[in-house]
């Protein structure tokens, strides 16, 4: 399928890929140093607290929307997106969890082949804060399907293709950054998950041009993997 976008440099389109990793990461870093301890200094609410670190990827999202119209000058997805019929578009989301389920159980294997610690103090966390307030699993889960999709394949993985004209090397490369942007969890288990679940969503991606399905696909496993975590968690 032909790529219709308009005429990209190798230096436009390096100085996209490099200021949308800014954005991600700097939000990150300053959601964990300043904006989170902050408010907790403050005594605001603890949902209100981790809901503001949610809402800095929709902020990051903005920015770099307002960064492709005034910058850029293109659509921001230059892939499109390709009609598929309802049957299609429920074997492909289908597909995709299916996917990662067997990347999430790959992980867990090498995770214990090579005795990785697969418990993270910050997402039981986040997890007694889903069982407290439930609108926060939701609201996490579509967050995510929605950020993390327009920016890491969305964004990223066309203008990566664009730049090294490699397939396998952009859905690496992306993946590995996605995976990454979970380092805040603490343990290599919880960003080796999310880069095979990358690959995944930026495989299906490349082959089938469909953001929609991604976000449906990625929101709907968030939710699932959230309440499947919550239901055994201990309430406190």
């Amino acid at each position: 399928m032909a790529i219709t976008t308009p005429v990209y440099t190798k230096k436009s389109l390096l100085a996209g890929i490099l200021f949308c990793l800014a954005l991600v990461f700097g939000a990150l870093l300053l959601s964990a140093v300043y904006l989170m301890p902050f408010l907790k200094a403050h005594q605001v609410a603890a949902d209100l607290v981790f809901l503001s670190s949610r809402l800095l990827l929709w902020l990051v999202l903005l920015l770099l929307y307002l960064y492709v119209i005034k910058t850029e000058a293109g659509p921001f997805l230059i892939w499109g997106n390709t009609t598929l019929t309802i049957k299609k578009s429920i074997m492909l989301v289908a597909g995709i969890l299916l996917g990662i389920f067997c990347c999430g159980m790959l992980s867990a294997i090498i995770a214990k082949v090579f005795g990785w610690n697969m418990q993270s103090a910050r997402f039981n966390e986040a997890v007694k804060l889903f069982i407290h307030y439930p609108y926060l699993v939701y609201f996490t889960a579509i967050t995510a399907g929605i950020t993390e999709e327009l920016l890491f394949r969305g964004y990223l993985l066309p203008r990566l293709q664009l730049l090294v004209n490699n397939s396998m090397f952009s859905i690496l490369l992306s993946s590995l950054l996605f995976g990454l942007l979970h380092f805040g969890y603490g343990t290599l288990f919880n960003m080796l998950g999310p880069f095979f679940m990358g690959i995944v969503f930026a495989f299906f991606y490349n082959k089938y041009r469909h953001m929609g399905i991604l976000i449906i696909a990625h929101s709907l496993w968030d939710i699932l993997a959230i309440l499947a975590k919550t239901s055994v968690a201990p309430l406190k």
